[in-house]
């Protein structure tokens, strides 16, 4: 889901590196000059990396963080977590020291015959698991096991208001967050124009980017946008109704063909009327030969997640515009007229 993501690869080779040098000198111990310049420098490093690291600590590192500020505003003491912090490195390098001195202890241990193949990986694999242990045990100590506890997501007065209304299915926009497209609370209620996915639709987060943070109104329209929750000058949140909301789904009178996915993306600014329908021209051999006149009625008649059901009244063959985000080609939705599939297109970029 980000770039840094693939930072926790690391580790993996790390380790793998390391088994590889291990089997190498289990391999080739008779052949290994313990003493020799190799394993001199390589010590020699080892320390001084270590003493870098220990003195970085004391008197370089100010161990102040970018989101410290949350933590003055939440009352705590920043000067107490800077010395844990610092503390932490300290202990962290020593023990750090403390394991190297033992693994290149063991190896030499190993080189001389001292002690068995068995021996040494028994002993490195002991280590490792210490290691472990004491830096989870910073995370996830015995009170951390708790039972499950019974949590309960309570409605606000905006949204039992909102929730009062019995139509099958419209969206609401919740501004009182400063960020409606990063929180997934009010998703629990209602069907909501933000909320928050770590793997969010592209063609939908397009128009998020372009428009809906701009709160562009055509767009909340089309999204069958009922109801906006704001917060009042008196700090009480309050519903508003948008009496422009189009609907689950509308006929079209006009189409109008662009050429690429950016021109469509750019019309949906440029035209605002629902009533013409935005459609690619990879679709134009699809729907040349509709005559449109926009007359009929279409309406939901049940609604599910997965299942949408609409009755449909017209004198002949229209173009149809549902208010469902579309997933592109024989992905997501499959529709159906009288039980008989049919081809599902494109309109206005994500419907």
């Amino acid at each position: 889901r980000a770039p840094a993501s693939i930072l926790s690869i690391t580790p993996v080779f790390i380790i793998w590196l390391a088994a590889l040098a291990l089997d190498e000198w289990v391999k080739k111990a008779n052949q290994i000059k313990v003493f020799g310049s190799a394993f001199k420098w390589t010590s020699v490093l080892f320390l001084m990396l270590a003493a870098i690291i220990f003195l970085l600590a004391i008197f370089s590192f100010d161990f102040s963080h970018f989101f410290d500020y949350e933590i003055l505003n939440r009352g705590g003491d920043l000067e107490l977590l800077k010395e844990d912090r610092m503390k932490w490195v300290i202990i962290d390098t020593c023990r750090m020291l403390i394991y190297g001195l033992i693994f290149l202890l063991s190896l030499i241990l190993f080189q001389q015959k001292q002690i068995s193949k068995i021996v040494l990986i028994s002993s490195f694999g002991l280590l490792a698991f210490s290691d472990f242990w004491v830096i989870g045990k910073r995370y996830l100590v015995s009170n951390d096991f708790v039972e499950k506890p019974e949590t309960e997501i309570i409605p606000r007065e905006v949204d039992l208001e909102i929730l009062e209304d019995n139509d099958l299915f419209y969206r609401v926009h919740d501004l009182t967050n400063p960020n409606p497209f990063n929180v997934a609370q009010p998703s629990f209620f209602h069907s909501m124009v933000g909320g928050y996915h770590a793997a969010g639709l592209r063609r939908y987060q397009d128009v998020i980017d372009m428009y809906l943070k701009k709160r562009d109104q055509h767009l909340l329209n089309l999204l069958n946008t009922k109801y906006v929750i704001r917060s009042g000058k008196d700090g009480q949140d309050y519903v508003e109704r948008n009496p422009s909301a189009i609907g689950n789904a509308w006929l079209v009178d006009t189409i109008t063909y662009v050429s690429s996915n950016r021109r469509e993306l750019e019309s949906l600014g440029e035209n605002h009327d629902f009533r013409t329908a935005i459609v690619h021209e990879e679709f134009s051999e699809d729907i040349e030969e509709l005559k449109l006149t926009g007359l009929g009625d279409v309406e939901l008649t049940s609604y599910s997640p997965n299942i949408l059901e609409y009755q449909f009244t017209s004198s002949s063959q229209q173009f149809v515009v549902f208010s469902d985000i579309w997933y592109g080609p024989g992905k997501g939705w499959q529709a159906f007229i009288n039980g008989r599939q049919v081809p599902i297109l494109r309109a206005n970029y994500i419907f």
